[in-house]
């Protein structure tokens, strides 16, 4: 697709459920999705098989050229490892035009991949005490959420080898799915604020029948 400087494209990314089993979808990512735009997704609920739904999200085209976009999602089956895909690749192109050179020059660039920073430790069946870790790189703050509810912000400094962790203990929380989220503020303002979400469940536990004593 081909557009203009200062307009923007409106992604629609529809994943489907091409197996026998539901999956629960989390940790999905495109780098061209603008920091706040990424909407819809199934949120905790499962997605059944034959099933799909669809993530939307809006780009504003900021510099001359061409970029190729993709986005990757992550299924998991109960019970089972997650399942991790990426989309056909949507080429988009934005011409020069007269008037255009002085924001070509002035066109900021994020000095970092922000496409290869990912939410780490979320997805599956969670039974005890776990870490989530997320890449330090080019992160200022940042601010975790569980369901919804802040949990803690913290800085560049209380990052730990490269990496910000948080402990979640899902024996405190209800049987089912629950959400974790962050949301970032950049070291360089070039880059977008990111948005990084997972999902897992705490599972109840097996029952066990008493044995017959006669």
């Amino acid at each position: 697709m081909t557009g203009k400087l200062g307009q923007t494209v409106a992604y629609e990314i529809i994943v489907k459920n091409t197996g026998n089993v539901p999956l629960t979808f989390s940790n999905f990512t495109d780098a061209h999705c603008d920091a706040g735009t990424i909407a819809g997704g199934p949120g905790v609920t499962p997605v059944a098989p034959g099933g799909s739904t669809t993530y939307t999200c809006d780009h504003v085209l900021n510099s001359v050229g061409s970029y190729v976009n993709e986005a990757t999602d992550t299924g998991t089956p109960p019970g089972g490892p997650p399942i991790t895909n990426t989309s056909n690749k949507v080429v988009v192109n934005v011409p020069s035009e007269p008037g255009n050179v002085a924001k070509q020059v002035v066109a900021a660039v994020c000095s970092i991949s922000e496409g290869s920073i990912k939410l780490l430790g979320v997805s599956g069946s969670k039974r005890g005490p776990f870490t989530v870790r997320i890449s330090a790189l080019g992160i200022k703050q940042i601010t975790f959420y569980l369901d919804g509810r802040k949990l803690k912000t913290l800085t560049k400094a209380q990052a730990k080898n490269g990496q910000f962790t948080i402990k979640i203990d899902p024996r405190k929380l209800s049987y089912g799915a629950h959400r974790v989220s962050v949301k970032t503020v950049m070291s360089d303002a070039n880059c977008a604020k990111l948005a990084r979400a997972g999902v897992f469940v705490h599972p109840r536990p097996p029952v066990v029948k008493p044995k017959f004593t006669g």
